[in-house]
């Protein structure tokens, strides 16, 4: 009987070597799956229309999207704001992004909408032609901008995504919102204490 117990466990170590091959293997296979998932790593974009064309944002400098108010004027500010308005007792600044970006925008209508970003702790509302959808888009589908935008225009952008049949821009939302180069005032901001 003992011999039959010894020839048993001796059965079982090709057993347990099998075993230990096939764990390995699982093992190797769940490190090629995660080393595939982080190569396949996604970006969340909101895309929106401007002059006919996709553009789009990181969706984490998203707060909100709103439909277009009156804004108030405030004198001696660049053409591509529009004024400022009251978003719940906090007063944000109005971007025009194609006036912006140089294009040429489209006539104002029920499709356009206003983006309400964080910047920096601030928040700001950016008019946009129409929103198209969120989108999720693998970072290795994306670009970075062609070299021969270079120059400010080029500064506007982070790169250019590709999905299906799709080029969308993606938008440098920093470059977008620094007004402080073009203007001797620097930020819209309200000096301490007033």
């Amino acid at each position: 009987m003992p011999r039959g117990k010894k020839g048993g466990s001796s059965r079982r170590s090709p057993d347990s070597t099998d075993s230990l091959h096939s764990l390995r293997d699982v093992l190797m296979s769940q490190h090629d799956e995660r080393k595939e998932e982080e190569e396949e790593e996604q970006l969340q974009l909101l895309t929106f229309m401007l002059s006919g064309e996709e553009y789009a944002l990181n969706i984490m400098d998203i707060k909100e999207i709103i439909r277009p108010k009156e804004a108030t004027e405030v004198p001696r500010t660049p053409e591509y704001i529009l004024g400022i308005l009251s978003l719940r007792g906090t007063i944000i600044p109005i971007f025009d992004v194609n006036i912006r970006l140089g294009l040429k925008g489209g006539e104002p209508g029920s499709q356009n909408r206003i983006v309400v970003v964080k910047w920096r702790e601030h928040l700001y509302g950016l008019l946009v032609d129409s929103v198209v959808q969120v989108l999720d888009i693998p970072i290795g589908m994306i670009e970075p901008p062609p070299e021969i935008l270079g120059g400010v225009e080029g500064d506007f952008l982070r790169g250019v995504g590709k999905m299906d049949d799709r080029l969308i821009i993606l938008l440098n939302l920093g470059r977008i919102l620094d007004v402080e180069e073009e203007e001797a005032s620097g930020s819209l901001e309200l000096p301490a204490g007033t």
